[in-house]
């Protein structure tokens, strides 16, 4: 079994905090970040352009995933060598990535190119399986949760900074996400789950500073 360098893996549902928290504590580590739902962002976002639909567009979604490359520059994901962050966090991405990221060969390819990235430096990443299937024996693992309202409120103004000349309703990014979190967790290809090893932290009356470094001081403690 390939050994790798610290890993620390952090999941848990949309809007739970877990990327913010995970990039603010890879600098502060200084080690590299890493967000996995990007990934799966990304191949969503390019099945879109593409017009490609599962299921029967099923062996071009896997073509175009073993195709697409990635790379980490400045704390970013490139994709195919181009920063896509503005586009992947889209409503119309958001809505149909759990459709895309269920499908079993898509999560395989890139549970491998995850494995990839991490198997020469440590790295802080986030994402829904990463302490369940990703990286089973991850240094650390992290569970950070979340009301549904708390997590379609921090959704909501998320939105309204990055798309400032859109409106959007509150009432129905809290349906998507709890329709999110359904979807999610039933899937039969690495579910959203906890891993009984991780440490289990609810952000939902915590503020981002204050998680971030409760999970340094974990990190940073010597070992026992």
């Amino acid at each position: 079994m390939t050994k790798f360098p610290l890993i620390i893996a952090i999941d848990g549902p949309a809007a739970s905090g877990k990327s913010t928290v995970a990039r603010l504590l890879a600098e502060k580590l200084g080690i590299l970040y890493v967000n996995s739902g990007f990934m799966y962002r990304a191949i969503t976002y390019k099945c879109i352009e593409q017009n490609l639909f599962w299921p029967k567009d099923l062996e071009k979604i896997i073509a175009l995933t073993k195709q697409t490359s990635f790379e980490i520059r400045s704390m970013k994901m490139w994709i195919d060598g181009l920063d896509l962050s503005s586009v992947l966090t889209l409503p119309s991405v958001d809505n149909l990535v759990s459709i895309y990221s269920k499908i079993k060969g898509v999560r395989e390819i890139l549970v491998n190119k995850q494995r990839q990235i991490a198997s020469t430096q440590a790295i802080v990443m986030d994402g829904r399986d990463i302490g369940t299937i990703v990286f089973p024996s991850a240094t650390y693992k992290f569970y950070l949760d979340a009301s549904v309202s708390v997590r379609a409120s921090r959704r909501y103004y998320e939105l309204l900074k990055l798309y400032p000349s859109q409106s959007f309703n509150l009432q129905v990014i809290e349906k998507e996400i709890t329709n999110r979190d359904k979807l999610d967790s039933e899937r039969v290809c690495s579910p959203l789950v906890k891993a009984t090893d991780a440490i289990y932290i609810d952000t939902s009356n915590l503020n981002i500073d204050s998680v971030v470094t409760h999970l340094y001081e974990i990190v940073s403690l010597p070992p026992s």
